[in-house]
């Protein structure tokens, strides 16, 4: 904040231009600032003193200057180093009875406060522009008292006037509630502050404030990105995320054996378990069977059963750290495969209402997925062609993948999705008037029921082949 020196007025007047008269044809349409004063911040003070009250209200800033001797400058903290640019403020003077009252705004303040522009209005319908040089009131505006000019455009007492400077560095238009009213030009002007200005004995309010640049700025702090650079961006990211993917895929492929060891060392912990549980029963009854006078056996036994009972404690120790490990390894893949899977959108298939009911018809809906390297087997899950295959069958990303129909069409396929931990690919053929297969995912087949393998074996020639058998166990 900063006290404008209250000096006697220079009539001097640097330059002016007609009213009305458009100076000022720059784009200023990048917006810098942006002020509602919905809610505190440290671009606006707040004081409250005996000469000042200066409050955020209600998203409006209110300001109460009771001093008769001399105006106030409210300055805002904000830096930036503009020249051209176009500042839009509300302003709304309170009811008071002093006749000296007036409430504007500061533009290109210096920090040592002595330079500044000014724009103000008073109840009287008028406005008036200065200039602060060293300290100095220089008028801009010579047609009035004082350089007051009265305006029908401006409001009075308790309504908003829009006050709208623009600037080219040199030339200033200046706007009151849409209607251009003053254009000045004053050489030499550097960057500075923005503010808001209240005179003696005066009540207001600001409802807000903006402020916008010239649209080929570039803000020191800031880093602005070309197209091409946005490009190469772009790029980077594709392939960072092909890298990730295949760090992924080398990752679950190795939490995958890893689970797998773990789950065979643990089934040989159990069977190591339970034949000591057994062998440290049958010592227990021979303890008991044998005569006490037998010392020396008693003592071997004895000495058997607590290296066996020893041995035991390890091999439990032993199978608690692998079991850990194993519930350990099985989080990491949980957590492994929701990173994999989180970026995935939902595909909706339609699917049919009831199974084929015949072998023959199920085939029609089976298909095979040949390479240059090998084939294997799918089934088609929607009209509009999406098939379902094993991720082995898919594995390598170079290949091209054609699907043969039984009716012995072949169209090329999009691979849009793999899973290699469950060995699934999801395919996608430019098609549509597909018959898809009946999948049930909430019925099993119970021990005993038949089951036919539909699909394409060892050689391509024998695709469509069926194989009949039934399930002999269940597996987990």
């Amino acid at each position: 904040m900063k006290q404008l020196s209250c000096l006697p007025i220079l009539f001097v007047v640097l330059s002016f231009q007609a009213i009305g008269q458009q100076t000022v044809h720059k784009k200023l349409n990048q917006l810098m600032l942006e002020e509602s004063f919905s809610e505190l911040n440290n671009l606006w003070p707040v004081l409250t003193n005996d000469d000042n009250f200066f409050v955020f209200d209600e998203g409006e800033y209110f300001m109460n200057r009771t001093k008769a001797e001399s105006p106030y400058a409210v300055m805002s903290t904000w830096e930036n180093d503009l020249t051209s640019f176009n500042v839009r403020t509300s302003l709304m003077l309170g009811p008071v009875e002093k006749t000296n009252q007036s409430l504007g705004l500061i533009i290109r303040a210096s920090n040592s406060g002595q330079s500044a522009i000014i724009c103000e209005i008073n109840k009287f319908h008028r406005f008036r522009i200065r200039q602060l040089i060293e300290g100095n009131y220089v008028t801009l505006t010579s047609e009035g008292k004082d350089g007051w000019v009265k305006n029908s455009v401006v409001k009075g007492v308790n309504e908003y006037n829009d006050l709208n400077i623009k600037t080219n560095g040199t030339d200033h238009d200046l706007y009151i509630n849409g209607i251009l009213v003053h254009s000045f030009r004053v050489e030499g002007l550097e960057a500075g502050s923005f503010g808001l200005f209240i005179g003696p004995e005066t009540k207001g309010r600001v409802d807000f404030l903006t402020i916008h640049a010239d649209e080929l700025y570039r803000d020191k702090t800031k880093i602005y990105l070309s197209d091409q650079e946005i490009r190469d961006l772009i790029t980077k990211n594709e392939k960072l995320k092909q890298e990730l993917e295949q760090s992924l895929d080398a990752r679950a492929l190795e939490l995958e054996n890893a689970i797998r060891i773990l789950e065979n060392q643990l089934r040989t912990m159990r069977l190591i378990n339970e034949q000591l549980d057994k062998e440290n029963s049958e010592y227990a009854v021979i303890k008991s069977a044998v005569d006490t006078n037998q010392v020396s056996l008693l003592v071997d036994l004895s000495t058997k059963v607590i290296n066996n009972t020893l041995e035991n404690r390890q091999l439990k120790i032993e199978n608690k750290l692998i079991t850990d490990s194993l519930n350990n390894v099985k989080l990491h893949f949980e957590d492994l495969e929701l990173e994999w899977t989180k970026e995935w959108d939902v595909i909706s298939v339609d699917q049919p209402l009831e199974p084929a009911g015949k072998v023959s018809s199920a085939l029609e809906s089976v298909v095979t997925v040949a390479a240059a390297d090998g084939h294997g087997s799918g089934c088609i899950v929607s009209h509009d062609g999406y098939i379902l295959t094993n991720y082995h069958v898919i594995a390598d990303g170079d290949l091209d993948y054609q699907v043969h129909f039984q009716n012995g069409e072949q169209l090329l396929a999009q691979v849009v999705r793999y899973h290699p931990l469950y060995d699934l690919a999801l395919l996608k053929v430019d098609t549509v008037g597909l018959k898809p297969f009946y999948i049930n995912l909430t019925q099993s087949i119970d021990v005993g029921e038949e089951a036919y393998a539909l699909g394409t074996p060892y050689d391509i020639d024998l695709g469509a082949s069926v194989t009949k058998g039934i399930k002999k166990n269940r597996t987990h």
